[in-house]
Order: C-alpha cells, then structure tokens, then sequence
C-alpha cells in the first residue's frame, strides 16, 4: 500500500495555484508597462525639439535634438521616468533670469551628463554620468541660463569641455 504525505501534496497544490495566479498576472503587468512606455514616448513627442550643436575645443561640431521644456511642469519632469534616450537626443532647460541652478535625478533611470551653459552659450560646468534614480543635488556653482541634458558619456567621448560654445 502507498503511503501518501497529505502536507506535501497541500504545498504541491497551493505552488501550483500561486504559479497560475502568476501567469494570470504577468499579461496585465506587460500592459501596465507597455501603457507606460507609451505615455512616456508621448510625453517626449509632445515636446517642442530643437537642434543643438556644440562647438569642442578642436573646432568639431557635435549636434543634438533637444526637446525643450518650455513650463514649470516640464522643467521639474524632465526625463524622469525615461528609460531609453536615442545618443542623438537630449532635453534642454531655460531659466530666466539666470540663476544658480541644481539638478537632480530622481526618478531618472538613464544615466546623464548635465550641462551648465551661461547667457552667453558657452559651458560653465559638466556633470559627468549623474547616478540614475539619486536626489543628490548637482549644482551649477555659477548662474546659468540653460541646462542640457545628454546620455551619460557623451560629452567625454565627444570632447566636450568648460568654454565650448553651444549653439541653438
């Protein structure tokens, strides 16, 4: 005659309803992110873009299109909640009148280098691969007038350095 342990063929049960319930799940979890990824990219396009190019020290030209955040709103937004930033993209602040400025990177899941640009257009300061998700405040140190934000690295790579002209 079998012996049957009743507790194990409980738990054996109850896993396969916890595991069921799981993949009940998983297709509502996927639509939540897809729905969320949506309003994401539909945030951007609803941002007005502009092209920017910087002007490197060695005279080469690095070009981007940034969105521009043109309220309140969309200043304290900025790219929080985005996970993904083509190289070729970046978000530009305005702050009149010029002021000391600090950034921070909550809820921003990408990595960033933060520009600091004076009225003159030229870099005061870079904040090289901001920590994604951290509220440690990042300064400017002098007054600025506009910020720019790019893809963590890429104003190391494309030698971007303090005094370099940026034009929009």
């Amino acid at each position: 005659m079998k012996d049957y342990n009743y507790t194990d063929m409980k738990i054996k049960k109850e896993r396969r309803e916890l595991i069921k319930s799981y993949l009940y799940a998983l297709p509502l979890i996927l639509l939540l992110f897809i729905s969320t990824a949506k309003s994401n990219d539909a945030y951007l396009d609803a941002l007005i873009t502009v092209p920017v190019s910087i002007e490197n020290s060695l005279g080469y030209n690095i070009e981007f299109n940034a969105y521009i955040t043109s309220s309140h709103r969309q200043r304290q937004r900025g790219l929080m909640h985005i996970a993904n930033l083509p190289q070729d993209k970046g978000m530009l602040f305005h702050f009149a009148p010029p002021r000391h400025v600090s950034m921070w990177m909550k809820n921003t899941l990408i990595k960033l280098d933060i520009i600091f640009i004076d009225t003159n257009k030229k870099i005061i300061k870079i904040h090289h691969n901001a920590k994604p998700l951290s509220t440690k405040s990042i300064p400017s140190n002098k007054k600025a007038e506009w910020v720019l934000e790019i893809n963590g690295g890429l104003s190391e790579t494309n030698g971007l350095n303090i005094g370099d002209t940026v034009n929009f």
